[in-house]
């Protein structure tokens, strides 16, 4: 499903659960970003956040726009377009405060997060749960866009170029 041009999806995994730790062990909590709103401890807990989605703690609105999560899933997962800077989400006009009280406790949080995402997918491999833009999405297509997300957010604080 995911295309030629990227790591490969064990890689992602590695990344995922091993190597974005690595890098985020360079943050400060209070680390500005290049771009955006968010502390770098708001940013650890904003990745966190999607992994709600991808457990399946989030579930889809009863009404949903199937055309447009179909539009996304396209952009985003098929053609791989690059996630937007500064992009405008409603609701989050603004930083939301810090859920936890260090930023070693929101890196912690992640890393329970992460391998709760993959402990449920292990045991459920054919599990589909609902991503906010993109819709229904299987392990691969949901390791591909942790990847993606934590990358994204990554540059926005210099740790990667």
């Amino acid at each position: 499903m995911i295309g030629d041009n990227i790591i490969s999806l064990n890689e992602q995994i590695r990344f995922l659960k091993q190597g974005q730790f690595t890098i985020l062990s360079k943050l400060n909590a209070d680390t500005s970003p290049s771009w955006g709103i968010m502390s770098g401890q708001q940013m650890v807990e904003h990745l966190s956040s999607l992994y709600l989605f991808s457990v399946g703690k989030i579930k889809p609105p009863e009404t949903r726009n199937i055309e447009y999560e179909k539009k996304m899933f396209k952009k985003l997962i098929i053609e791989q377009h690059p996630f937007v800077k500064n992009v405008k989400i409603k609701g989050l006009e603004k930083p939301l405060p810090t859920r936890f009280p260090s930023l070693d406790v929101s890196m912690d949080v992640l890393n329970k997060m992460v391998n709760g995402f993959f402990d449920l997918f292990e045991s459920n491999p054919t599990l589909t749960t609902w991503h906010p833009l993109c819709g229904d999405l299987n392990k691969s297509e949901w390791v591909y866009i942790h990847y993606k997300h934590a990358l994204h957010h990554l540059m926005q604080f210099d740790l990667i170029t």
